[in-house]
């Protein structure tokens, strides 16, 4: 795994309150996400699970 991606999808920044907040990271992500046939399948078949 590379370092930055464990921060892909953002990450907590602690505040002066004491608690964390979470940062996303800036839109579009890079590397961008890639939808190939599988992952249709996969989403496909998730979203007919919860609908």
């Amino acid at each position: 795994m590379d370092t930055d991606d464990k921060f892909r999808a953002g990450r907590y920044i602690l505040q002066p309150q004491d608690y964390r907040a979470f940062m996303p990271a800036d839109l579009p992500p890079i590397p961008p996400v890639l939808m190939d046939d599988k992952m249709g399948k996969v989403m496909v078949l998730r979203w007919i699970r919860i609908h």
